[in-house]
């Protein structure tokens, strides 16, 4: 039996899962990082294939390097994009409206597939004793707020490419991203999941924050990406739970609020050429490599 996994690491993981229930399996496991292929796969097919979709225009919803000014400072600070409300997406939004972040970020929340009420497992997104006292209280007045609708609504989200489609206008008046993956969990056993959330503001030339899987900027350098040292400090990394990420994150999202729009421009502006060289790596992936990983572990080639 071979089972192909969207958990990069699925093999190490497979057999923490058999030694913790003392399963003595002869399964191969192979990790396929299968949102990098596919969503490069459709941005060409929205965007520069012969045969793209002629209803989109790619100068509406993609930043160009030229459209990028370097003297006007730009009126927000981050795009966060949420759409199936996952419960460490509603602790995110929650402390980030009550710490009245969201008046420097575009935003969207839509509910997608359900209206949520206020998650359970709230120790899993903070070590902070002082947050964990009214944690629940600070969800319920936010979700009262949601939907909260940026571009699609929940009802558009899921005709044709929608959910992949962006509006440069909120990237060019912005500097970076928050991304809230779709796993956050915690080591041993967390899933290294990447999904095409990761890869939207690469092509958009937006560093970003991630709330999702431990290790996934270090992945991303391992496979020719460049990230964002200087920019945020990257070590939330390496923290194996999950409650320490999400932490340091959120102390970060907030010195970036705090600090003066000239201190982030100029930041912004010293990693350009690190957002130009991500974008084009992305743009060049390589599919028969992809594939050619897969063969080599199947053995058909």
């Amino acid at each position: 039996i071979h089972i192909v996994f969207g958990d990069i690491r699925f093999e190490e993981n497979f057999k923490h899962y058999c030694k913790k229930k003392k399963i003595h399996s002869k399964v191969k496991t192979f990790g396929l990082n299968i949102f990098e292929l596919n969503y490069w796969i459709e941005t060409n097919r929205m965007y520069f294939s012969k045969n793209r979709m002629t209803e989109i225009n790619p100068n509406a919803e993609l930043v160009h390097q030229s459209e990028v000014n370097f003297e006007e400072h730009r009126s927000k600070r981050f795009v966060c994009r949420n759409a199936n409300p996952r419960p460490h997406r509603i602790y995110v939004l929650s402390q980030l409206f009550k710490k009245g972040y969201d008046q420097y970020g575009y935003i969207s929340f839509l509910n997608r597939y359900f209206t949520p009420g206020v998650p359970t497992n709230i120790k899993d997104f903070t070590t902070e004793a002082s947050v964990l006292e009214t944690v629940e209280e600070d969800m319920d007045p936010f979700l009262k707020k949601t939907p909260i609708v940026l571009d699609e609504t929940a009802e558009t989200i899921g005709t044709d490419l929608n959910q992949r489609r962006m509006q440069k206008k909120h990237y060019l008046d912005s500097y970076f991203s928050i991304i809230n993956e779709t796993v956050c969990d915690s080591f041993p056993g967390d899933p290294l999941f990447i999904t095409e959330k990761v890869y939207q503001p690469i092509l958009q030339l937006h560093p970003f924050l991630l709330i999702g899987s431990r290790g996934t900027l270090q992945y991303l350098k391992d496979t020719g990406y460049q990230t964002f040292n200087g920019f945020f400090d990257e070590s939330y990394d390496d923290m194996e739970n999950s409650r320490d990420r999400i932490d340091n994150v959120m102390a970060q999202l907030g010195q970036n609020c705090a600090w003066p729009v000239e201190t982030i421009h100029k930041d912004y502006w010293k990693i350009f050429d690190r957002l130009l060289h991500n974008r084009n790596h992305f743009l060049n992936l390589n599919k028969e490599e992809y594939f050619n990983k897969l063969f080599e572990w199947l053995d058909i080639r």
